[in-house]
């Protein structure tokens, strides 16, 4: 949206809605906040399906690509 105003000045109004990163922010402050919860350090999951199964099955053909 452009407003053409005195002198030849313009304003522009933008909205850029960028739902997969917010989500991802959302998801990153969830973690820290239960990582940091009294009494869950150490038994929260990393939030990646495949990292917690390799934690557990390092030997899978799934878990080549950690390394």
């Amino acid at each position: 949206k452009l407003k053409v105003a005195i002198n030849g000045f313009g304003k522009v109004v933008a909205w850029y809605d960028n739902e997969w990163g917010y989500s991802q922010r959302v998801v990153d402050l969830a973690d820290l906040v239960a990582n940091k919860w009294p009494g869950l350090e150490g038994s929260v999951a990393s939030g990646d399906p495949l990292e917690d199964f390799c934690k557990d099955n390092p030997a899978d053909e799934e878990c080549k690509l950690y390394e």
